[in-house]
């Protein structure tokens, strides 16, 4: 996948969250896994919530999740949003907040050294990045550089045997 297509695809939904349950979404978590939708070129697209475990911390990192339970099949996001022949229809949407105090001064976004820059949308206090799954996904990070003094880093973990995924509707 092109990163242009990556930077589309994590940065246009974020003006259009709608968060359905949340998963380890304590008082103060700044990470979440809700639905999220959102319109890219006039199409219409939403990726169902997903459920994540939080792991024990693990140094080097502000926070550590394990997908579990069942990925949603989804036809229609790949399509709307340009990932073409994609091998997956799956997908999940991560959206990092900042902590408070903290002000975005222009941010960057590094999913492991790949930095995917998100469309101006007028709102850089969120991140969300909308990413694929399939049976060959592997564990990634998330860095993410508010301003020059505050970054964090975020591990996920894809261990195959913790989640399924959705199978394809009989048609």
């Amino acid at each position: 996948m092109k990163s242009k297509t990556l930077v589309k695809c994590t940065a246009l939904g974020m003006c259009a969250l709608s968060a359905v349950g949340f998963v380890g979404c304590g008082k103060g978590e700044l990470v979440s896994f809700g639905q999220y939708s959102g319109t890219y070129d006039n199409n219409n697209y939403s990726v169902a919530a997903s459920t994540w475990e939080k792991q024990s911390d693990e140094e080097g990192f502000n926070g550590v999740w394990k997908l579990t339970g069942t990925v949603k099949y989804d036809d229609n996001t790949g399509k709307a949003l340009y990932y073409g022949n994609a091998d997956t229809k799956h997908y999940v949407a991560i959206t990092v907040d900042h902590e408070s105090g903290v002000v975005p001064e222009n941010p960057t976004y590094l999913v492991n050294s790949n930095t995917v820059k998100p469309f101006d949308n007028g709102n850089e206090n969120t991140f969300t990045l909308i990413k694929s799954i399939s049976d060959q996904s592997q564990d990634f990070t998330l860095t993410i550089n508010w301003n020059s003094e505050t970054q964090v880093k975020y591990k996920f973990v894809i261990d195959q045997s913790a989640f399924t995924l959705e199978p394809a509707p009989q048609a």
